[in-house]
C-alpha cells in the first residue's frame, strides 16, 4: 500500500480527519464513558500526538482496539471545485478516489470488514441562499464498493465547500443506522 493509501487507512479506522481532532482515544474506546462517537458538547480527547506526523515524512503505526462488532465508516468526500487542484501527478479528486477505491484501495481492501458508506458534499450557491448542502448518499453496508464506486466513479468536482452542515446531515444519516457497532465519518475535504 502506498503513503498515501496509508494515511487514508489510518483516517478510515480512526475516523481522524482535516476538519475535527479525531473521535478515538489510545484505548480505542471513543473516550471516556459512553459511546461519545456522534456527541460534539463532548469531544473524546485527540489521539495524535502533536508530534504523530514528523517533518521526515515517516508517519508512525496506530493500533486501535475494536470491540468485536463490525464498525461503520461513512466517507464524506468534499466535491467542490477545489478538489480540481493539482496533487501529485493529478488532481485531488483522483488521488482520493484511487486511494480509496482501486484494487489496493482502502474500500477494496477491506469492505468485508467494515461497513463502508458513501456522501459526497458540495452546494449550488449555498452562500447566496442556495441549496446548501447538497448530498448524494450511498448507506453503508458490507461489501458496499460496487454501490459506491456507481457513484463515486461517476461523480467529479463542482460547487461549493458546505463543511459544517455536511457534517451535521452525515450525523444525522449515521443516527439513523440501526446497524450494531460504532459509527464513523472519515472526512477528505479541502
Amino acid at each position: 500500500m502506498n503513503k498515501l493509501a496509508s494515511i487514508f487507512a489510518v483516517l478510515a479506522l480512526s475516523s481522524f480527519s482535516a476538519c475535527d481532532a479525531g473521535s478515538l482515544n489510545a484505548n480505542g474506546d471513543g473516550g471516556s464513558g459512553g459511546n461519545g462517537d456522534l456527541d460534539p458538547a463532548n469531544p473524546p480527547p485527540n489521539p495524535f500526538p502533536d508530534d504523530s506526523f514528523p517533518e521526515d515524512g515517516i508517519c508512525g503505526e496506530i493500533n486501535a482496539v475494536v470491540d468485536g462488532l463490525t464498525p461503520t465508516v461513512q466517507l464524506l468526500i468534499d466535491q467542490s471545485g477545489s478538489m480540481d487542484n493539482q496533487f501529485g501527478g493529478g488532481d485531488r479528486w483522483r488521488a482520493v478516489y484511487s486511494t480509496l477505491m482501486e484494487d489496493g484501495g482502502v474500500v477494496n481492501q477491506l469492505q468485508s470488514t467494515i461497513r463502508f458508506g458513501l456522501s459526497l458534499f458540495t452546494s449550488d450557491d449555498g452562500n447566496a441562499g442556495g441549496q446548501c448542502p447538497v448530498m448524494t448518499n450511498v448507506n453503508a453496508s458490507l461489501d458496499n464498493r460496487a454501490a459506491i464506486d456507481a457513484v463515486f466513479g461517476n461523480a467529479g468536482p463542482q460547487g461549493d465547500t458546505p463543511t459544517g452542515e455536511s457534517i451535521d446531515a452525515v450525523v444525522t444519516l449515521l443516527q439513523a443506522d440501526a446497524n450494531p457497532g460504532r459509527k464513523k465519518i472519515s472526512t477528505c475535504n479541502t
